[in-house]
């Protein structure tokens, strides 16, 4: 299967490093780098800060969804006695 056992060790080397790194996203309120790890509790915030101030302002409506929900989506979400 493989051309070389060096060409094996390669690539698993390669794969090695790519999951070693860790991947940054920004923070979506105040825009700061955020390592997107499993101990970062606050994802994809910078911190609980940062997530609070977010959901006041969906509570707030200084963000809304931009379209409305179509009634053909909602039968997806409904409880089985629901549906119609």
């Amino acid at each position: 299967m493989w051309q070389s056992v060096e060409a094996y060790r390669l690539l698993m080397e390669a794969s090695d490093f790519s999951m070693s790194v860790i991947r940054q996203v920004p923070c979506p309120r105040c825009r700061a780098a955020v390592e997107w790890t499993d101990e970062n509790s606050c994802k994809p915030f910078c911190s609980s800060r940062c997530r609070l101030l977010d959901l006041g302002a969906w509570i707030t409506e200084e963000h809304t969804i931009s379209e409305p929900v179509q009634e053909e989506g909602l039968a997806v979400w409904a409880a089985p006695s629901e549906q119609r």
